[in-house]
């Protein structure tokens, strides 16, 4: 009696650790997804500075500019566009808390209160 109790157990046993498996492997892969969205956020960001650190030679280096671009930018896209709905919220949420923070420094560092103090402390030197 005990052995066919244990054999019915079993089973059980096997789906229960093949569950919980699938879900740590789901949010493993939704975590690499996360950072992939964080990767590609910044360099899509820096494909983007490119103009403005090679403007001084923009007439030779604007076809690699441009490439760069669409090929950071394009990347993204398509890695958004073949996600399937499930995977897709979690490299969406990388890249937008790339943007997210970048915007927040910015106004922290250019406009908000360390901005103002660097832009107080400029005046003071010129004058």
């Amino acid at each position: 009696m005990e052995t066919e109790a244990l054999f019915k157990f079993l089973p059980k046993v096997a789906q229960i650790r093949r569950d919980a498996n699938m879900i740590i492997a789901t949010y493993f892969t939704k975590f690499l997804l996360f950072f992939l969205g964080i990767s590609l956020a910044f360099r899509s960001v820096a494909s983007i500075y490119r103009i403005i650190d090679l403007w001084y030679m923009i007439g030779k280096a604007y076809p690699d500019i441009i490439w760069g671009i669409i090929k950071w930018c394009g990347l993204s896209v398509i890695v958004v566009y073949f996600l399937g709905d499930f995977w897709r919220g979690a490299f969406i949420r990388g890249f937008r808390a790339v943007a997210v923070g970048y915007i927040i420094f910015y106004f922290l560092t250019v406009v908000g209160p360390i901005g103002a103090k660097r832009g107080i402390r400029k005046r003071q030197m010129l004058s």
